[in-house]
């Protein structure tokens, strides 16, 4: 990302960065062997990684995602999980041994690493992009995701403190995580883009909430890669092996030691030193070293003046923005991502255009101030990209406009398809048209809108909508939609399925048409089978049949699968007692009752349910006597 200078005026671009000191031996310095041991281990991380899945798989329940992010849930609603345990560990182990975690047990690591490999053996070698004020967006994010929903409780809604309890299994591990068509441009943008544009690490310095939390307790840690100045004949090799975009050379010239919480212990550096001078132990915290050495040190040098590095502040949060929940499909720390690429992008353009002598890796993009192909090429791209950021921006905020819209009602989806849902108020329906409206022209451009694909989640409220205003037929366009859009999601798809099912009936009901109460039940049947496991849909399914289809057989066996999937829910069970009851088996559906007693925490409300529902098909004396033995 360097560039040659142009004569006539000094250079402001990277190439003025501190050059290493130059060895006299005309040996080949040396390679670090810590990266192969790293790989080993992380290796074996995505092995414990498939052993989980797999573990899921075969027996349909495992421990919660072992994921920082799951901490989220853990602050938000009480449930201690493995995620949090091992977030709060981690940020204990920093604390006393630096951030190693990031460097020896992520994946995201390892997919860069690996990114980073891959350019170097075609001859792209990652440079880093050096800025003051984008290194604090992993904090920003860390506090908006970690401490801003607890902040926004206390001081600003009146729902109480989370309970907090044990929940360390999970029958549905992949609910949080990205199906296949996001997670492989995820991992492109995660691995290859950051690598490419930001450097090594590039994710990891200017994206990961995680390390927004790691880096400043690296600051409090003990453990540093220290120096021995008995040893140090400043080579410079340690920096030429640093893979965490750190300056060791003039760390350890300045410190003694290497301060920058960007340090991800990864050893290289000590592994890489041809004099052993570089070694691991502990010494004082870094904010303590940089305190004492606040006068001695030298002036670090960034890529960007500062007039840049607002520019470049505002670009990154704009195109967040922009990028953040783009059409329901990108989340947020791939926005980051694409963020900190398409920062440093649009900042290489406008250096372009202002510099006579630029260059991108290998890549001349002007030379003596003329275009090269390189150039011209590259400024098309930067310009379609400003422009695509400038469109998703744009569809971002009708689509927070339109939900803006709607955040003061109170629109109970069940009670609408249910028909029971009271009268909408014309204050109330100005709003869901004006919202419908907004939605409408954020919808894709062959639907007669702005944008360039569907948002499945604007299609499920705009469903809403539709249905709060009456409007059956272009409701369940709006559905059909959804579950066309999260086709690969078998969990998802089931919900949609469904949805669309209940719309159905409701339709049924209103036309009083058969085919229609058909087509029902066949959506039902079709939601069970792509999402078998979800106990709901085989509930719903059940009551569909013995409404619509007086199917008390059909709707006996699919009850029973639903309380076989959730078995610890008792209002299964009361619902499977009475379809029992129906049947003529009295014993069956006090074998659910004793299940539902068993689970219930308010036993009173249970016996006088079950034992109301014996005294209407006459089994007046087994409802006298249930309940009131052992």
């Amino acid at each position: 990302m360097s560039h040659s200078p142009p004569p006539s005026r000094p250079d402001t671009t990277k190439s003025k960065n501190i050059a290493l000191p130059q060895v006299d031996s005309p040996r080949r310095p040396p390679r670090s062997t810590m990266g192969r041991k790293r790989a080993a281990v992380l290796i074996g991380i995505h092995i414990l990684i498939a052993a989980h899945l797999a573990h899921w798989q075969l027996s349909g329940s495992t421990l919660t995602p072992v994921e920082p992010s799951e901490a989220m849930k853990t602050l938000e609603q009480g449930e201690i999980n493995a995620g949090f345990v091992f977030f709060v560990v981690s940020l204990v182990l920093t604390l006393i041994f630096g951030r190693f975690i990031c460097g020896w047990a992520c994946h995201l690591v390892a997919m860069q690493d690996m990114c980073g490999w891959m350019m170097k053996k075609i001859g792209i070698r990652p440079v880093a992009f050096r800025s003051r004020l984008l290194i604090y967006a992993p904090f920003a994010l860390a506090l908006y995701m970690f401490v801003w929903p607890t902040v926004h409780r206390i001081f600003w809604t009146d729902h109480p403190a989370p309970q907090f309890v044990a929940a360390f299994s999970t029958d549905a591990l992949w609910e949080t995580m990205p199906g296949i068509a996001i997670a492989i441009p995820y991992l492109l943008v995660v691995g290859f883009a950051t690598v490419y544009f930001l450097g090594a690490k590039g994710f990891c310095t200017y994206a990961c909430p995680y390390g927004g939390f790691f880096s400043p307790v690296d600051r409090l840690a003990l453990g540093r890669t220290v120096m021995d100045p008995d040893k140090c004949d400043r080579n410079g090799h340690c920096t030429a092996a640093c893979t965490s975009n750190v300056l060791v050379h003039k760390e350890i010239q300045d410190f003694g030691m290497v301060v920058d919480p960007g340090c991800m212990k990864c050893m290289d550096c000590i592994s890489a030193c041809p004099t052993g001078a570089l070694s691991f132990g502990f010494a004082k915290p870094s904010i303590i070293k940089r305190a004492q050495t606040k006068r001695t040190r030298s002036r670090r040098i960034y890529d960007l003046s500062w007039p840049e590095e607002i520019a470049v502040a505002t670009i990154f949060l704009f195109t967040f923005f922009a990028m953040r929940g783009l059409y329901s499909i990108i989340p947020m720390l791939m926005a980051m991502g694409l963020a900190g690429c398409g920062t440093f992008i649009i900042w290489k353009a406008w250096r372009t255009l202002r510099l006579a002598n630029v260059r991108l890796h290998k890549w001349q993009l002007r030379f003596k101030g003329t275009f090269r192909p390189a150039g011209k090429a590259y400024m098309v791209f930067a310009t379609s990209l400003m422009l695509f950021i400038t469109h998703s921006f744009v569809i971002n905020m009708l689509t927070r406009m339109a939900n803006h819209d709607i955040s003061a009602l109170t629109l109970d989806k069940q009670a609408l398809l249910q028909a029971i849902h009271p009268p909408i108020p014309d204050a109330d329906r100005k709003h869901i048209e004006r919202a419908v409206t907004r939605f409408e022209q954020a919808a894709p451009f062959w639907r007669g809108g702005i944008g360039l694909a569907s948002n499945p989640g604007s299609d499920n409220t705009v469903a809403l909508l539709y249905l709060a205003i009456g409007n059956t037929t272009d409701a369940e366009q709006a559905i059909r939609r959804v579950v066309k859009a999260v086709a690969p999601n078998p969990q998802m798809r089931g919900k949609a399925l469904l949805d669309l099912a209940r719309l159905q009936m409701l339709r049924a009901r209103n036309e009083q048409d058969p085919q229609i109460m058909q087509a029902a039940l066949a959506t039902l049947e079709r939601a069970t089978r792509v999402s078998p496991k979800d106990a709901e849909l085989f509930e719903n399914y059940a009551a569909a049949l013995l409404q619509m289809n007086r199917d008390l057989d059909g709707a006996i066996t699919n009850m029973r699968k639903a309380v076989e999937l959730d078995s610890e829910n008792q209002e299964r069970f009361m619902h499977l007692a009475p379809l029992l009851l129906m049947n003529g088996d009295v014993d069956g559906a006090i074998e659910a009752l004793d299940e539902a007693l068993s689970l219930a925490e308010d036993k009173q409300v249970i016996l006088t349910r079950g034992r109301a529902l014996l005294r209407q098909v006459g089994a007046h004396d087994r409802a006298e006597q249930w309940g009131t033995t052992p």
